[in-house]
């Protein structure tokens, strides 16, 4: 759920990045309908500018502080800080929100969440900067920092987006308003990485995610992978005090949909275990992984999904460049669009275009069209009758 003291472009960028994912049920809920709102009906609770300046939502934020549900905590001009201070120990604010400051975003190098690549990183620095209350974060605890701060061409320590186990519950925070600028910056230049979108599902994912007390995880690379594609498998054992160790063999069996299975055994690394099962044919797979430790059978399962490669839909935009080469190759021309009144010309200047004509003739013997014999025979016939007939005979 987003819950706001009101409407703001920021919402409408959230709602579109969060609802592609099918398996989210997204709320929006606004000023006073967050009285009536029970925080225990959700999974992740994102506080956008609130508790604000015109509305500290207290019923609401006792829920809230009452339940153990994860909180996204997004701060901008219409915060109020000292409620937010109030509210939770984690993070306190130490400024004010009457003086913002536009503040870039800079990849954290060091973040290992969720996956940043180096394009994905080197996308997000060309964002707009965000409008932020000025002042100093503070943060009590251990934060994993995903993007920093830069204030005009000076790259800060303060953080911008951070993550944190507090309290007893995850919890995220962004400092700053403008987001809607992300993502309308990314489409105005055409850019189909997606940064924007897989930056707010990849922290709402690990906000809102419980934490996995298993002693023994498997899990592949991602859930959907292209048939020409290798498909990595990552494996990892915890002892009882929860430290990895890659002692025991650990064995795993994937399934198709037609019941054929592969059997593989993990290689080991520094302290866990990785497997490559290669290229898989198309369809739907199924994985079981097995290890004992300490005379205990432990157990993984998982599912993964192979795509099939169309090749028409690889490529759906025209190869200017390609069809020039093959033309040439052929003997062939290349016309663009505001050339098409040269091909009439080039086709009647063109020797080798020429109108042909042919003729088949073909003889028949007279004798082979058996229905003239019978007319000439039904002719006879009748003259003979009529002079019969007549007496003339």
């Amino acid at each position: 759920m987003i819950a706001s003291a009101g409407p703001h472009p920021d919402i409408a960028a959230l709602k579109q990045a969060i609802s592609i994912n099918k398996h989210y049920d997204l709320k929006i809920a606004l000023g006073d309908d967050l009285s009536v709102i029970n925080p225990k009906d959700y999974s992740l609770i994102i506080l956008y500018q609130f508790p604000a300046l015109q509305n500290d939502g207290g019923t609401f934020i006792n829920k809230v502080q009452q339940s153990n549900v994860p909180l996204w905590y997004i701060l901008g001009a219409q915060s109020n800080l000292y409620a937010f201070n109030k509210m939770q120990s984690a993070v306190n604010f130490n400024g004010s929100n009457n003086t913002l400051q536009e503040a870039f975003a800079v990849a954290n190098t060091g973040f290992t969440a969720f996956e940043m690549s180096a394009t994905f990183d080197k996308q997000i620095e060309g964002f707009d900067p965000l409008q932020a209350p000025f002042g100093e974060v503070r943060i009590n605890g251990t934060a994993l920092v995903a993007l920093k701060q830069r204030i005009g061409k000076i790259k800060t320590e303060s953080p911008q987006l951070f993550f944190m186990n507090a309290e007893g519950k995850k919890a995220g925070y962004l400092i700053g308003e403008g987001i809607w600028r992300w993502r309308l910056g990314e489409a105005q230049n055409d850019q189909k990485s997606n940064a924007f979108n897989t930056l707010i599902s990849n922290a709402v994912q690990y906000v809102s995610a419980k934490d996995d007390k298993r002693k023994f995880k498997v899990y592949t690379a991602k859930n959907t992978f292209d048939e020409n594609e290798n498909v990595p498998i990552n494996a990892v054992l915890y002892n009882d005090s929860y430290v990895s160790v890659n002692t025991p063999d650990v064995s795993i069996q994937i399934k198709n949909e037609e019941g054929k299975v592969y059997n593989f055994l993990f290689s080991r690394t520094e302290t866990a275990y990785q497997l490559d099962a290669g290229m898989l044919p198309a369809g739907n797979y199924t994985y079981t992984a097995t290890t004992n430790l300490g005379g205990k059978k432990h157990t993984a399962q998982g599912v993964f999904y192979v795509n099939t490669l169309v090749a028409e839909y690889q490529l759906t935009i025209a190869n200017h460049q390609l069809l020039n080469t093959m033309a040439m190759q052929t003997g062939g021309k290349m016309y663009m669009p505001q050339n098409l009144s040269q091909i009439l010309k080039d086709i009647e200047a063109n020797e080798q275009v020429k109108t042909l004509s042919y003729e088949d003739r073909k003889y028949e013997e007279l004798i082979n069209f058996k229905w003239v014999f019978a007319l000439i025979v039904m002719l006879l016939t009748s003259e003979w009758f009529l002079r019969k007939r007549n007496g003339e005979i």
